[in-house]
């Protein structure tokens, strides 16, 4: 079973560029286990469990929001975090 509970997801991350790596499509790219990735959680505003409301600040709110992560208007909070994820 993973260890983290869905919806999230640990994405390829460049340290030097600080941003997250995006295929062809757009879409990031998932970790593979062991490979060191930020780690992602869904944002669905119909769910009061993932909200996310956002700062007082818009330019800070928009910092930590990640669109079309894996499909098309999808959204992803962006948690800062960089995580390995181990195989089993």
């Amino acid at each position: 079973p993973p260890l983290l509970p869905r919806p999230t997801k640990i994405v390829r991350f460049d340290v030097e560029r600080e941003r997250v790596v995006r295929d062809a499509a757009g879409r990031c790219v998932e970790a593979a286990a062991g490979e060191v990735g930020e780690l992602l959680g869904l944002i669905d505003n119909a769910d009061v469990t993932r909200r996310f409301d956002g700062y007082t600040d818009r330019a800070a709110t928009e910092k930590k929001i990640l669109r079309d992560v894996a499909a098309e208007g999808d959204l992803y909070f962006s948690t800062g975090d960089l995580v390995r994820q181990d195989a089993e």
